[in-house]
């Protein structure tokens, strides 16, 4: 866009996607069932279909916070998010510019701007 001035772009740190929070919702869920189930298997006539259920539970629990732990550290699995830091002409009409961009900060006369999708 004429009268724009890019002074610096970085890439901005991403929140987690779909999947991390998917594995690390369920993974936590499963490891609260299991401790449940421990605790429930000290009460219960069928203690070891309970202790046997809930050792199943945290292993699956297991393997699911290792994949979270792993996507967690694949940074291609994140919605990458550039961010620009530019200057403004005179001529460059505000309302042309907030079409195209998301004004993030504003510092002084330097806006700090995503590009919208």
């Amino acid at each position: 866009m004429n009268g724009i001035t890019i002074l610096h772009q970085e890439t901005a740190p991403s929140s987690l996607g779909s999947l991390q929070i998917i594995f690390m919702v369920t993974g936590i869920s499963l490891a609260v069932a299991s401790l449940i189930m421990f605790i429930s298997s000290r009460y219960s006539r069928h203690d070891d279909a309970l202790e046997n259920a809930a050792l199943a539970t945290v292993i699956i629990s297991l393997v699911l916070i290792v994949a979270t732990v792993v996507t967690v550290c694949i940074p291609s699995l994140y919605e990458q998010k550039t961010q620009y830091y530019v200057t403004i002409s005179d001529e460059v009409s505000y309302k042309e510019f907030i079409e195209k961009y998301e004004v993030i900060e504003c510092k002084g006369d330097i806006y700090i701007v995503e590009e919208k999708p």
